[in-house]
């Protein structure tokens, strides 16, 4: 179990050694996350406090978008980090869980610096924290999954990032979009059909409009940009794994 490696991996004689470069990338990321949070979310203006955000109410303030932003940022940290682990020489299924629980630490470093800041530490954070970390340890662990099931984001800089008056990218929940795509290209005979780069799209965001969040779950139609673009090379095509063009879906639900 992924969450029981958690308790277990200290426990070892020699695991400080053994893992050091871990534990180095760790402290180098913590210090990371504190500083920009000084500089950019106003990390040590309040005392430590806790903050109850709900969850994807209509009256919640992004509604939801900030939940589904730490599951998608926890699974593509998981991702990068076991990545980073798989190079230092571990192998796949201890990256992959080291990965995981790096992930979660991290973000958590950042729930606790939130808590000395204007957002309070959120327990429905953490939670969604947990479930992205999980969702990339599946991933890189269940090559029939992975092979047939994406967790995306598409972006585009809303208007009030574009006109400058905000500059934070990373809370811009206004030019997202959250998705999960099945791929055709891992059905049966795929390699020999035109529907390999094709591929079903369940999504959601939130839009302000007069005043209100607006939440719009949809369905669409995708082009399977990984698939399309594998013979440019595997770093591109994956890149497409991760990250949902605005105009490469139609959609087939209404609003």
């Amino acid at each position: 179990m992924l969450w029981a490696s958690l308790l277990a991996l200290p426990l070892r004689a020699g695991w400080l050694e053994e893992n050091r470069k871990i534990v180095r990338t760790n402290l180098i990321g913590s210090a990371v996350i504190l500083t920009w949070g000084y500089f950019t979310w106003d990390y040590g203006s309040r005392a430590p406090h806790f903050a109850h955000e709900g969850w994807f109410g209509k009256k919640t303030k992004h509604g939801g978008m900030d939940k589904l932003g730490h599951l998608y940022t926890n699974y593509l940290l998981t991702q990068i980090l076991a990545a980073r682990f798989r190079d230092y020489g571990y192998t796949q299924r201890y990256a992959a869980c080291t990965g995981a629980i790096s992930s979660f630490f991290l973000n958590g470093v950042m729930e606790v610096g939130d808590s000395f800041g204007d957002y309070g530490f959120s327990y429905e954070d953490i939670i969604f924290n947990a479930v992205g970390a999980s969702l990339g340890y599946l991933m890189l662990t269940e090559r029939t999954i992975d092979d047939a099931v994406d967790i995306r984001i598409s972006y585009l800089p809303s208007r009030r990032v574009r006109s400058g008056a905000d500059t934070d990218i990373f809370t811009d929940y206004e030019g997202m979009k959250f998705l999960a795509a099945y791929k055709f290209s891992s059905l049966p005979g795929s390699r020999t059909h035109f529907w390999r780069y094709l591929e079903l799209h369940a999504g959601y965001y939130v839009r302000s409009e007069g005043g209100q969040n607006r939440r719009y779950p949809y369905l669409g139609i995708g082009i399977n940009f990984s698939t399309l673009l594998a013979p440019l090379g595997r770093n591109l095509s994956r890149l497409f794994e991760f990250y949902q063009p605005p105009l490469g879906y139609i959609p087939v639900t209404p609003k």
